[in-house]
């Protein structure tokens, strides 16, 4: 992803400087430990602890990090698939300059996760949703898994609607 304005690009270059520097830290012998490194940056140790594993990526994708056309976010997305994946992903999101929210909603849609306005691909679960959904006033999702297990999703988009839905179900608070 290559930022587009002021604010993004500030972000963007400073992102970069943080993670070359834990890279750079994570080079050194002896190694120093992320709460060392985060004292040295004036971050957050989880923050370092985010970069440094970034370091799991791919060579090619690490690349494309360090030359500025994904940011160490868009890495920090990528780790969330598999490694035979990352690449491709990797490749197409620096090509077409996502952002952020696209990419991340890619790769929910490659780990299964669809958008609450996309209807379920399994014709019975899409009809399960929309009956489900009708009976209790609000969206409703199932996610279900191979296995047999999986979720049952319910939105609310405020504590009435929540209220209402708790209602419908019996559930007297």
């Amino acid at each position: 992803y290559v930022p587009r304005g002021t604010l993004e690009t500030a972000s963007m270059s400073v992102a970069l400087e943080n993670w070359r520097y834990v890279r750079e830290a994570l080079a050194r012998t002896p190694c120093p430990t992320h709460e060392a490194i985060a004292e040295e940056m004036g971050l957050r140790r989880s923050r370092v602890s985010n970069l440094a594993r970034l370091l799991a990526l791919p060579a090619n994708v690490l690349a494309l990090i360090d030359s500025g056309h994904l940011s160490p976010k868009a890495g920090e997305w990528l780790l969330r698939l598999r490694a035979s994946d990352q690449w491709p992903v990797a490749d197409q999101a620096a090509r077409e300059q996502w952002t952020i929210e696209r990419l991340k909603k890619a790769i929910e849609r490659r780990q299964g996760k669809r958008s609450e306005d996309e209807p379920h691909a399994d014709p019975n679960l899409a009809s399960l949703e929309t009956a489900v959904g009708e009976l209790l006033g609000t969206k409703v999702q199932v996610e279900y898994r191979a296995d047999g297990t999986g979720w049952l999703r319910i939105k609310f988009s405020s504590l009435d609607t929540l209220d209402g839905v708790l209602e419908r179900i019996g559930y007297r608070g």
